[in-house]
């Protein structure tokens, strides 16, 4: 299947050598790098949008109406809600058996489900409906599904449904399938949706045929079955189901060592795009590009992706612009790839925001703008991009581009860290051994600065001395206890490191776009319960004024937007730094809010949630001080 996976690049991010001696965050002078990395679409993925239509996702159903008198046979309720939620276009086609007499225009303005006085119609469906007319019961199923004359009544909408259904009517079964695999109206039950969309599918309905390729490749509700998912996926492509064909290119491209698949896979690709599945020209050139099953040929795959991309596959506009730098390095070609590398970051592609701030960063195709750089560094960062987040934190402990911040530098470095990226580690290392953004520590320092020798960082000789002159401060005991740190230490993924799931979504102003984090709000809302905070005392621990309150109460509820780069946010960090220190020291939150509400002499007699909730960002760094103390982190000898 292709893959949706970003591979570690051989050249990710390095920085120059200077003079010997630690790395200095103060001093630091970081080269950026390009992430040459392609990426492909999977059932997998990663931490980039995923582009796939396989999936549960794909049950859907906008129903259709058989309006009897006049002999329409399929009229789709045109501008009426989704009942399911689906994105697609799809209508429940006529069975070959019903025989089509003309059609006229379904007597509804969807603008206002109230015109055209359904009522009539209505009192007619219901007549003929318990006269057993199938027809009337599958209209009468819709009008009620969408809410066309009477209330919205999934659960009504779906016995008339089964009235037709038992009686063989192929639109109602499949509509029935999508109610019970949505558990609209009625509890989700997948065994029935299965029943009744292979009854549809025996009938030769594809969209029922798709939807069971979909169940059998995912195995909700039947089990997993690639030669039955492929099976129905089959029978859908020949109606010219262009999903159907999708996916089915897309089993037969990991089987691409079979040279006649990968064939197939390329042709059902190709009908799937001329069907309006943007995703299937992305797929062809990775095919081209990546040798899967045919010889690699860097002009169709270009073609191809750039098909995709000039209809917003946000994958192709990262895969073209990694094309357009790997060819020449013009500057038509830096422009170019600058063009589609935007794109793709503006849509959240991790690697194109990251690529982007290094062509701002480098002046690449674009004028040099630090502050921009740092934007496009934040996005990539708060995605989980490790080169990102190296980059950043010596922005903030070097100033460019952002105001000078050695605490946020720390963090971001830290992260970075804790992920394996080496450099990262050693510039950790040093902020350990220098009291940058922390307190001194010489055993932490002396692990990451091992850590990073380990994983090969570009900063062997410096390091090396560093480590030796942080030996010399340690006892021996610390030393043994610190080699012990080194061998039980393992990577961390972001999902685990990461505060509270940060997702970024871009505003409506124009020009560069604007991401607002909006996953630190999660974290502060969790915080409140496991310190017992009320939502009054928020205020105060956000930074706020008392007449805030409703503004910060609908932040809190996420109907407003945490603006990055705000001073709330520089709080949310030192917060999340507390916690995390007091989370590993106690292993125990009701033990740790007694010791957050127990008044310290080295505070003023006064206790850390105190200060943590007095509203002042110095308390708050005082405090974040006093836990590094208290909890042994000093590490001095």
């Amino acid at each position: 299947m292709l893959q949706n996976n970003a591979h570690e690049p051989s050249l990710a991010v390095t920085r120059t050598e200077g003079p010997s001696g630690p790395l200095r965050a103060g001093d630091a002078y970081v080269v950026a790098d390009m992430v040459f990395t392609r990426l492909r679409d999977s059932g997998k993925g990663d931490q980039t949008p995923s582009q796939r239509l396989v999936g549960v996702e794909a049950l859907q159903a906008l129903p259709s109406v058989t309006v009897p008198s006049g002999g329409v046979a399929d009229t789709r309720l045109a501008g009426l809600p989704r009942p399911t939620g689906s994105t697609a276009e799809t209508t429940a086609e006529v069975p070959s058996g019903r025989e089509r007499k003309g059609s006229r225009e379904w007597p509804l303005d969807s603008r206002d489900p109230k015109s055209n006085e359904p009522s009539k119609l209505l009192e007619q469906w219901r007549a003929t409906a318990k006269r057993g007319d199938t027809d009337a019961q599958f209209n009468l199923g819709c009008a009620y599904l969408v809410g066309w004359g009477v209330e919205r009544d999934a659960a009504t909408a779906a016995s008339w449904f089964e009235t037709a259904a038992e009686r063989d009517d192929v639109g109602a079964q499949f509509n029935l399938g999508v109610i019970h695999a949505k558990g609209d109206g009625t509890e989700k039950n997948l065994e029935k949706a299965y029943k009744w969309f292979k009854m549809a599918a025996e009938q030769g309905y594809m969209e029922a045929q798709f939807n069971l390729g979909c169940m059998y490749t995912s195995g909700e509700g039947i089990g997993r079955d690639m030669d039955e998912s492929v099976r129905w996926y089959q029978r859908a492509a020949q109606n010219g189901h262009p999903k159907a064909q999708f996916n089915l290119a897309v089993i037969l491209t990991a089987e691409a060592r079979r040279e006649k698949n990968i064939y197939k896979a390329i042709s059902l690709f190709q009908q799937a795009f001329a069907n309006g599945v943007p995703e299937a020209a992305h797929n062809l050139g990775v095919i081209y590009d990546k040798n899967l099953g045919v010889n690699h040929d860097s002009q169709k795959a270009v073609e191809w992706y750039t098909k995709a991309a000039e209809q917003g596959v946000a994958i192709a506009q990262h895969n073209l612009a990694v094309c357009i730098c790997e060819d020449t390095n013009s500057k038509e070609n830096q422009k170019l790839a600058f063009k589609w590398f935007r794109a793709a970051a503006v849509q959240g592609m991790m690697l194109s925001q990251h690529n982007l701030a290094v062509f701002y960063d480098r002046g690449c195709g674009v004028n040099r703008e630090a502050n921009k750089a740092v934007h496009w560094y934040k996005s990539a960062a708060n995605q989980g991009c490790i080169h990102s987040q190296y980059l950043l934190g010596a922005k903030y402990a070097t100033g460019e581009g952002v105001d000078e911040d050695i605490v946020r530098a720390f963090v971001w470095t830290r992260y970075a860290a804790e992920q394996g990226h080496a450099d990262s580690q050693c510039l950790l290392a040093s902020m350990y051994y220098e009291g940058k953004g922390v307190f001194v520590d010489y055993p932490e320092a002396y692990k990451w600065v091992t850590l990073g020798l380990n994983n090969r960082t570009s900063h062997v000789s410096r390091c090396v001395n560093l480590r030796a002159d942080i030996a010399q401060k340690l006892h021996q005991d610390q030393l043994k206890r610190s080699e012990q740190s080194v061998a039980d230490w393992s990577p961390k993924s972001w999902d685990h490191l990461k505060p509270s799931g940060y997702s970024i979504k871009p505003s409506d102003n124009d020009g560069e776009s604007t991401y607002r984090i909006i996953g630190p709000i999660k974290f502060v809302n969790k915080l409140l319960d496991m310190w017992e905070v009320n939502s009054n005392s928020a205020v105060s621990l956000l930074g706020f004024d008392k007449q805030n309150k409703c503004y910060v109460d609908k932040l809190l509820r996420g109907d407003e937007y945490l603006v990055e780069g705000s001073e709330t946010e520089d709080r949310i960090a030192y917060l999340f730094y507390i916690w995390s220190v007091l989370s590993e020291w106690f292993r125990d939150s009701a033990v740790e809010v007694q010791w957050l509400k127990t008044v310290e002499q080295e505070l003023d007699g006064k206790a850390p949630m105190d200060l943590i909730l007095s509203g002042s960002i110095t308390d708050l760094l005082l405090v974040k001080e006093f836990v590094d103390f208290a909890s042994g982190r000093l590490g001095v000898c």
